[in-house]
């Protein structure tokens, strides 16, 4: 097994972290060398953190599964840390990552669309990763309509949505 799967949300807080950690626990508790990466966060590390926790580790550290931390709890677009989002360092940083693990669970900020900077979203930087894509959704009310809605809009980017919780 090699390669990288793209974890979205339909929302912002809706549980992709928690899952993500749990997907590398369960495949490195089989032998299978899963590692989490998280291309941005935003307001804090904690999630980073989680992911870095859960790949067990120690020749990776925080930069590696977060090269771009910004300090408001806002979409990367709206930040006020004056940081230039590159995509093509936060691509290498995930080749990086692929090329000395099996499986890279890469995931997002926010939801699917969360604005990056003034041109471009997270659809841009998944179309960019290539990789396949797997949906979190929050259990509420609403959630079969936000979770079609972002089923379809994956797959009007060319990514493969794999699955969805």
């Amino acid at each position: 097994m090699k390669g990288g799967l793209f974890i979205t949300g339909t929302d912002t807080d809706v549980g992709k972290t928690w899952v993500a950690v749990r997907l590398i626990e369960a495949l490195r508790e089989r032998g299978v060398d899963a590692v989490g990466m998280k291309p941005i966060e935003s307001g804090s590390t904690k999630d980073s953190e989680a992911l870095l926790a859960a790949s067990s580790r120690e020749d990776l550290g925080l930069r590696d599964v977060n090269p771009i931390n910004l300090s408001e709890p806002v979409a990367p677009a709206a930040s006020r840390d004056g940081v230039t989002i590159d995509f093509d360092q936060l691509c290498q940083a995930y080749r990086d990552l692929a090329a000395k693990s099996e499986l890279v669970f890469i995931e997002g900020a926010g939801g699917w669309v969360v604005p990056v900077d003034e041109s471009r979203t997270m659809v841009d930087l998944a179309v960019q990763l290539e990789q396949p894509v797997l949906i979190v959704a929050a259990n509420r009310l609403g959630v079969m309509n936000h979770t079609l809605l972002t089923v379809k809009a994956v797959q009007a980017a060319g990514l493969e949505c794999v699955a969805y919780c």
